[in-house]
């Protein structure tokens, strides 16, 4: 979000029509007003005065007010597409009044999946909420009928506090005018967010306070001859590198555990989304969990549970997760749920994750 008061006619300004935007992604000017006019079928004046109205988070404003560029215009015309395979869907209100208000942001990834499928020729609905737990997404091709259930998971409480701290700490980089030093790198301690504290007032001081530390560090290493250097033990290390580019400067170190990510993927995501496939399975598990599991360790982790008890997964025929764009997507085939479904579940999922073209935005809102 760019700061200024949000038009609700938020087509008013057509900067994506600037030449530049058609050279960089070979889109006719005809092909940007074609996605542009299916997102102002959707998100219409009606739409923005009630969204406008509502408290934070809406993902949807931050992709048509995320400023001017490359990369705004790429996700822009994302959602473009987005719009386009299922704007003619009857049942597109129900999704459409949820990406208004908390779910905002998981809605908008059931969307996606739903266009996903759509755009591999699927015939899609979105159920009205009832009374039990019903999947997101009833889908259908020729004789075919199945369900897809999506899970979005939000940011971890430590994977927001790594952003703040990095952004805390650029910030400072170019007040203290650090970035025309030459090439070094924090490579913070592995284990740094256990310090994440609750009160807001709290951890914003402890971040303020590492970022300053952190920047004396790099003056204090480009205070000698040759440069050192230096580190701040329980906090980080700033390394000199004058093996990288001049003036780069790279954050890092925090640990992750891909273990805990996948178990916690499968517990949360997985096991639940199976119950609300009962009765419409075997079907599909979507999941954008910002971290895609090592396919080795996932297949490991499903299969010890088939293993356990056959009955858990009987209702998956496939499960989908992708993580950060750029990021691959894992695809996992349930060997005991076989049929000509779950091979046309796992060949839409596949074209349209794997294939360089992939309709998958370019950020997370």
């Amino acid at each position: 979000m760019d700061g200024r008061p949000f038009d609700q006619v938020w087509w008013r300004d057509p900067w994506w029509e600037d030449p530049v935007y058609q050279e960089e992604y070979s889109l006719t000017l005809a092909q940007i007003r074609s996605l542009v006019e299916a997102l102002k079928g959707l998100f219409n004046e009606d739409w923005m005065r009630r969204a406008l109205a509502a408290p934070p988070p809406n993902a949807i404003l931050s992709i048509l007010r995320g400023g001017q560029g490359l990369w705004p215009f790429q996700n822009m015309m994302w959602l473009g597409r987005v719009a386009t395979s299922l704007g003619t869907i009857p049942s597109i209100h129900r999704p459409l009044r949820d990406l208004i208000g908390r779910k905002s942001r998981s809605t908008l990834f059931e969307m996606e999946t739903a266009a996903w499928l759509a755009e591999s020729a699927w015939e899609l609905e979105f159920p009205k909420p009832a009374a039990g737990k019903t999947p997101d997404l009833r889908v259908s091709k020729g004789d075919i009928q199945t369900a897809v259930e999506c899970k979005y998971f939000h940011a971890e409480q430590w994977e927001n506090w790594v952003d703040d701290l990095s952004l805390e700490l650029i910030r400072l980089w170019s007040r203290e005018k650090l970035n025309e030093l030459p090439s070094h790198e924090i490579v913070f301690e592995p284990r740094l967010p256990d310090i994440v504290w609750q009160d807001e007032a709290t951890r914003k001081t402890i971040q303020r306070g590492i970022a300053e530390r952190l920047c004396e560090a790099i003056k204090e290493a480009f205070q000698t001859d040759p440069p050192r250097s230096i580190r701040i033990h329980g906090i980080g290390v700033v390394r000199v590198r004058p093996d990288l580019p001049n003036s780069q400067r790279t954050i890092g170190g925090i640990q992750v555990s891909p273990q805990a990510k996948t178990r916690r993927i499968i517990t949360n995501g997985v096991l639940e989304a199976a119950e609300q496939l009962r009765g419409y399975g075997p079907g599909a598990i979507a999941i954008n969990a910002h971290f895609a599991p090592p396919e080795a360790l996932l297949d490991l982790a499903l299969q010890a549970i088939n293993r356990a008890n056959p009955s858990t997964l009987a209702t998956v025929a496939v499960v989908v997760v992708v993580g950060y764009a750029g990021s691959p997507a894992v695809i996992w085939q349930n060997p005991e749920t076989p049929g000509q479904h779950s091979e046309m579940l796992v060949e839409t999922f596949r074209s349209a994750l794997l294939s360089p073209q992939r309709l998958i935005r370019a950020g997370q809102p």
